[in-house]
């Protein structure tokens, strides 16, 4: 629900809710423990995670999942917990971590003899695993060409720390 109250609220906001599903705009919303997508699905589309809601009178075919384990403090514990408290190559050089998400905590090094290619290697196998949240979840369908899409909560607090999105923003946009 989390995710199409996002959508209704950025799609009514936008005057486009009781408009075709083709020209509402898609949102994404990552949390410290999951990420939601939410968009239009179009007429057609079946399968897991497509459900048919009426908003202020408007038919829409919706993909709405909630990527558990995928929010920010999630990741980032998952892949701190790959180090089993020893020397991670995922942070930055001299660096003494301590971190706690839910009932898991990481105390440890940055590894010195390792660079980002090894701290990759390890979200990718993380994100590639057969069991992890990935491989469980359902396809979201195709974003349009030129659909509108909404990040929001960490997404754009990330935006603007790698300065995509000025500092002190309250709104940016990429292209």
């Amino acid at each position: 629900d989390e995710g199409l109250y996002a959508w209704v609220t950025v799609n009514y906001l936008l005057g486009r809710v009781t408009g075709p599903s083709r020209d509402t705009a898609a949102v994404l919303d990552l949390g410290g423990g999951s990420t939601q997508i939410a968009t239009a699905a179009g007429a057609g589309a079946v399968g897991l995670g497509i459900r048919s809601t009426e908003v202020l009178g408007t038919q829409h075919n919706m993909f709405l999942h909630s990527y558990l384990g995928l929010g920010l403090m999630a990741g980032r514990s998952a892949v701190l917990a790959l180090a089993a408290d020893g020397p991670t190559p995922c942070a930055v050089k001299g660096a003494r971590i301590s971190f706690k998400y839910g009932d898991a905590s990481y105390n440890g090094v940055r590894d010195p003899d390792s660079g980002p290619e090894e701290c990759i290697g390890r979200v990718r196998s993380l994100l590639r695993s057969s069991d992890g949240p990935f491989a469980k979840a359902p396809a979201h369908p195709k974003f349009s060409r030129g659909q509108p899409i909404f990040a929001m909560s960490y997404y754009f607090d990330r935006a603007i720390y790698v300065g995509l999105v000025a500092p002190n923003a309250v709104r940016g946009r990429v292209t």
